[in-house]
């Protein structure tokens, strides 16, 4: 995403995992894109509202009790007529 974006744009990379969040900003170090990554809750993302035009979420929604408040929090994130993914995969299973 952020090499779509380029450098007109912006990217925030957000998970609830220190050790994700780090090793995103490793793999992402060799690019200079205007990417950022943060620790946070995607319930309650802490971030004003219509901030982004896309949001993309990924395998992610399938493990959460309760995905259509992430989704309702996503929406509120974007601006005008959003662009909006979720990805989610079966692979796994959920205890």
């Amino acid at each position: 995403m952020a090499g779509r974006v380029g450098h007109s744009g912006r990217v925030v990379g957000i998970d609830i995992s220190e050790k994700m969040i780090s090793l995103a900003r490793d793999a992402a170090a060799a690019y200079d894109l205007p990417v950022s990554f943060r620790v946070g809750d995607l319930r309650n993302m802490d971030i004003p509202d219509a901030s982004f035009d896309a949001v993309r979420i990924e395998r992610t929604l399938q493990i959460l009790d309760t995905p259509a408040q992430v989704m309702d929090e996503s929406w509120s994130g974007c601006s005008g007529r959003p662009a909006a993914s979720w990805q989610s995969s079966r692979t796994g299973t959920r205890s």
